[in-house]
């Protein structure tokens, strides 16, 4: 069994005895005779330390033989294996130093992956729109064009943002802080949002249709979908778009004022 971001028992769930409960569930799973279930559970670094206060996944965490992994930054020869192979694959080449160019721009940054993919799906967008050769290449001009791995998904995310009439540009900052979660210690991560949330904040069903259409579209792909709830796309929009973090900022300075806007608190 694999549970993903299991975080969110600390940023979605807001009902400390539910939470526990699912903890005690995993501790079950795993003690069971014959190892008849592995679990293997992700959590993001920061909130490790969330773990302390609950002695059951503490006792699993710590038991012997080791059952933790900290998985370490790619480094600088591994970004660029991870960049160019899956491209060679396909026939795809990059301009001459333009790998060790992006990989240069990413290594050691915190969140690299998630934007690094975004800059390179940007990149493939970019340059096969305006093809300069019969072969798929990934140019220095088209990375300059989309802002480097550095600025790619705020440039995008600005740029959309701002092509919305001004209505829905109110609107769709309300809709991003409902996707945002601000933890106890200031910790910013994405959670999920109803359909029915969003139809309340909105100004109407349309205008919440005509927004997250544009959003989730496949061009744009700022935010995922599904039959009942829609969420952030990628975890690194939350430190990369300086517009959202201008909003989120403002949220915390003036959280009475938040609430007036958008209709309730982030919290």
């Amino acid at each position: 069994m694999f549970i993903d971001q299991f975080e969110e028992i600390f940023t979605l769930c807001q009902d400390d005895e539910e939470r526990k409960a699912f903890i005690r569930l995993i501790a079950q799973e795993v003690k069971k005779g014959e190892g008849e279930t592995r679990i293997i559970l992700t959590i993001r670094g920061d909130f490790l330390n969330r773990c302390a206060d609950y002695l059951e996944i503490t006792t699993l965490i710590n038991s012997i033989p080791p059952t933790s992994f900290i998985v370490t930054p790619m480094s600088f020869t591994e970004l660029e294996e991870a960049i160019e192979k899956p491209a060679k694959l396909h026939g795809v080449t990059f301009e001459r130093g333009l790998v060790s160019q992006i990989s240069a721009d990413v290594v050691n940054r915190p969140g690299a992956l998630p934007i690094l993919q975004y800059a390179l799906k940007e990149l493939w967008r970019v340059c096969i729109e305006e093809p300069e050769s019969p072969q798929p290449l990934l140019t220095r001009k088209g990375y300059e064009e989309i802002g480097g791995v550095k600025g790619a998904l705020d440039k995008r995310a600005t740029i959309l943002y701002q092509s919305l009439t001004t209505v829905d540009q109110a609107f769709a900052r309300c809709l991003f802080m409902e996707l945002v979660q601000l933890g106890e210690a200031g910790e910013v991560t994405r959670r999920r949002a109803s359909w029915e949330r969003l139809e309340v904040v909105a100004d109407s069903l349309q205008q919440l249709q005509r927004v997250v259409g544009l959003l989730a579209g496949s061009q744009q792909r700022l935010i995922i979908t599904d039959q009942n709830t829609v969420e952030v796309a990628h975890e690194a929009l939350l430190s990369e778009w300086k517009l959202l973090n201008t909003w989120i900022a403002e949220n915390l300075d003036n959280r009475p004022l938040a609430k007036k806007f958008c209709g309730r608190l982030v919290d």
